[in-house]
């Protein structure tokens, strides 16, 4: 039986958030800077977070769909998804505010997975050890 490699990671950034969940990451220690943004995922309710991960994966898809050419010259292909992204990000916005909405999709897009924010709320739990923030992979 191989021993399983345990994974730690330090971010400061969703992006970096985004590429931690990506590696399977088992320890993430996360900066002051962006934890409470984190901590406040826990406290969306159920019917809220179903709307919101939604919302999250919308904005994601168009966002991970819309071609390099396009985004940069607003060729064919590029209204549709900005407009996409732009609707899913207001109805996120509307339930966890703006600054949180363009975070979640941050480490969503960071991640390349737009379920990726909802692994982070039901498979991590937050630890706080001397000052310190971490999430720990639930099982590990």
């Amino acid at each position: 039986m191989q021993d399983q490699a345990v994974f730690m990671s330090v971010v400061d950034s969703p992006e970096g958030l985004g590429k931690a969940i990506r590696s399977g990451s088992n320890e993430i220690e996360i900066s002051y800077n962006i934890k409470t943004t984190v901590v406040s995922l826990r406290a969306v309710g159920p019917v809220a977070w179903g709307v919101a991960a939604g919302a999250i994966v919308a904005a994601v898809i168009a966002i991970l769909s819309t071609p390099s050419a396009a985004a940069l010259t607003g060729g064919p292909g590029a209204v549709g998804t900005a407009g996409g992204a732009a609707a899913a990000l207001a109805v996120l916005s509307g339930i966890v505010g703006a600054a949180t909405a363009r975070f979640l999709v941050k480490v969503a897009v960071a991640a390349r997975d737009p379920k990726a924010v909802s692994r982070l709320r039901k498979d991590y739990e937050p630890v706080d050890r001397s000052g310190r923030y971490y999430l720990r992979r639930i099982g590990k």
